[in-house]
């Protein structure tokens, strides 16, 4: 199925030469219009039609790292993000088909003995939430969303250039508007996530799963969306998938996330944690030992003790 799905490669690869010229000769005409980006789509039935997607900030090349998605998926599953910190390869074809999944190579990563650690980075974005919160009803589609996550993350592993060796990461994008009071959707949100943490952690273990962040909006018809909400369970900083929750601005003009602050305290924040590199580091090599890294056992307690209390 991969090969035949790549079997339009030559045929492909002239057309993208062939527009990226025609965009470079039009590019003071492109400008003049306001177009910054262009997709080219190249359908191949039975398989997924082929998408190359070229940019204004490159100079009109093809953006290697959107290849084969729909130019949409940059911004709205942040591929944009990954590709400033990571040489990415995409996994094809992913189960779902508003998922893509990517193994990444750090850029400027010194080599090890068994070469550059990598990452796998399982993205998805669904239109459905249910806005009412009372209750754990709501909780079963994002439960459900963030279990075929996990599946794709472990069918990526069986290809023999991932293995099992990289940690992962998972994004979730709820892109619609929840109409609830923002601080409702943080306490929510935090429940769900933690409950999620307890009740398959065994799974994310086995997965190496180091962050599990959602992105969804509050607001409603009238007001449009008035907040960005992200929420993150991470081990990046040291401690076993921590929640945070941060309410996100975007670029006007290119919807990448720009600013963050911190949703309950309202106090400047940031994606960048300083001290993540090292704690990842220290974490490879712990599970490369076939053992866990101290600082996670509180967490892991904590996620332990969740998952009694809701027995």
């Amino acid at each position: 199925d991969k090969l035949s799905f790549y079997s339009t490669d030559e045929e492909f690869k002239a057309m993208i030469k062939e527009t990226e010229s025609l965009l470079q000769n039009s590019a003071s005409t492109l400008k003049a219009a306001g177009v910054r980006k262009f997709s080219l789509m190249l359908p191949q039935a039975p398989h997924m039609p082929r998408y190359a997607t070229f940019l204004v900030e490159q100079d009109w090349k093809e953006a290697p790292s959107c290849r084969d998605m729909r130019s949409t998926f940059r911004h709205l599953l942040e591929v944009a993000r990954l590709d400033e910190e990571y040489d990415l390869e995409r996994i094809v074809p992913a189960v779902g088909r508003s998922s893509q999944v990517f193994v990444g190579t750090k850029k400027g990563e010194a080599k090890g003995k068994l070469g550059k650690p990598k990452t796998i980075f399982a993205q998805t974005i669904t239109h459905t939430f249910d806005s009412n919160l009372d209750g754990d009803q709501w909780m079963q589609w994002p439960e459900n969303l963030f279990l075929s996550a996990v599946d794709e993350l472990e069918r990526a592993r069986l290809n023999p250039d991932v293995g099992v060796r990289p940690n992962s990461r998972i994004f979730a994008h709820f892109n619609t508007v929840v109409d609830v009071e923002p601080l409702l959707v943080v306490d929510g949100l935090e429940r769900f996530m933690n409950g999620f943490v307890a009740k398959h952690g065994n799974r994310l273990q086995q997965s190496k799963v180091d962050e599990i962040a959602l992105k969804i909006g509050i607001g409603n018809e009238t007001t449009g969306r008035t907040h960005t909400l992200r929420l993150t369970a991470s081990s990046m900083g040291g401690e076993y998938l921590k929640t945070s929750a941060l309410f996100e601005k975007a670029d006007p003009l290119t919807g990448a996330p720009v600013s963050w602050s911190d949703a309950k305290s309202g106090a400047d924040s940031s994606l960048d944690d300083p001290t993540a590199g090292r704690m990842e580091l220290k974490r490879r090599i712990a599970r490369a030992a076939g053992s866990t890294y101290a600082p996670e056992f509180l967490g892991m307690i904590k996620v332990e003790l969740i998952k009694k209390w809701g027995e």
